[in-house]
């Protein structure tokens, strides 16, 4: 499996990984304050070591204090679990900043102990909390996603609908899903034949939807608001209730249109949504969950969502 990440660069004459935070002092680009003749880590370091930090919490452990990165035996996947914690680090470092998924807020070595957090008002220590909550659990989706396509194994079974084979496959194919909580990236393999449509078994293991890229969680939430107020309203309440931005005619074509379940790995074709809403049959045996357009929710739909 390729391992990609928007601030590892491959030397490709040298065959050597390099980061663009190579050499990088990480306590000065961090804010932390160490005594005179400390030894300062540095990124290449594999043990970022935080012990004489002035200010931290005399209760903090040693090993809190200590990063150590040498039990991750992959020299790339270490790369990229320390790039990953430098850019939660210095979020306004100039190859962190751009990154539409970064980190805005700098985290603190345990934050939730210093006098920045203690000297918050509730309103303020709510809003952090949801900010930090939604990230950490982006974060973990996906690395969970990672994971899975780390683990995916190349099959020769895979036939669309109408028996074709798929004998081509090809790894490493990305693609951007919307959570509650935040985009998360996915990878996994095509499997492909010419002049047909690529089909992605790992998609199918996960129930995710075909037609579009947003979670079930917001189909869910999109469908419930809208039938009660307008779209509009609808795609305002499905963004202040999580870290994304639905707007109307988002949240309207996500109510309106059919969503594929996992018996239906993709549409049937042309004419395969009339054939399905008005015969109630399909060569794929396929079943569509529908919304009406005016976003009232058949109780048989709401159910199944």
């Amino acid at each position: 499996m390729t391992i990609s990440s928007p601030l590892v660069s491959l030397a490709k004459a040298s065959g050597l990984w390099r980061s663009v935070f190579t050499g990088t002092d990480i306590c000065r680009q961090a804010g932390l304050a160490l005594p005179e003749g400390a030894r300062r880590p540095v990124f290449d370091d594999d043990v970022w070591d935080f012990t004489h930090v002035i200010g931290l919490p005399l209760q903090m452990s040693l090993a809190c204090r200590r990063f150590d990165f040498a039990a991750i035996t992959d020299p790339r996947w270490r790369l990229v679990a320390k790039e990953l914690i430098f850019a939660m680090l210095v979020p306004r470092h100039e190859a962190v900043a751009p990154l539409p998924r970064a980190y805005r807020t700098a985290l603190h070595l345990s934050w939730a102990k210093s006098g920045e957090a203690l000297a918050l008002e509730h309103d303020q220590l709510e809003e952090r909390a949801l900010v930090d909550g939604f990230e950490m659990m982006r974060v973990l989706t996906e690395a969970h996603l990672a994971l899975r396509a780390a683990r995916e194994q190349r099959r020769g079974d895979v036939t669309d609908a109408g028996g074709d084979a798929r004998a081509t496959a090809e790894a490493g194919q990305e693609h951007t899903r919307v959570m509650v909580y935040g985009p998360v990236r996915t990878s996994r393999i095509a499997y492909r034949r010419r002049g047909k449509e690529n089909l992605y078994p790992q998609d199918a293991e996960l129930n995710w939807a075909a037609a579009h890229s947003y979670s079930a969680g917001i189909v869910k939430r999109a469908a419930r608001a809208s039938a009660i107020v307008p779209f509009e309203q609808a795609a305002a309440q499905v963004s202040a209730a999580g870290a994304i931005t639905l707007g109307k005619r988002q949240a309207e074509e996500l109510v309106s249109a059919p969503t594929r379940t996992r018996s239906c790995p993709r549409l049937c074709g042309r004419g395969g949504r009339r054939r399905c809403r008005r015969r109630g049959r399909c060569r794929e045996a396929c079943r569509f969950r529908y919304l009406r357009s005016d976003g009232v929710v058949p109780l048989n739909v709401s159910q199944g969502l």
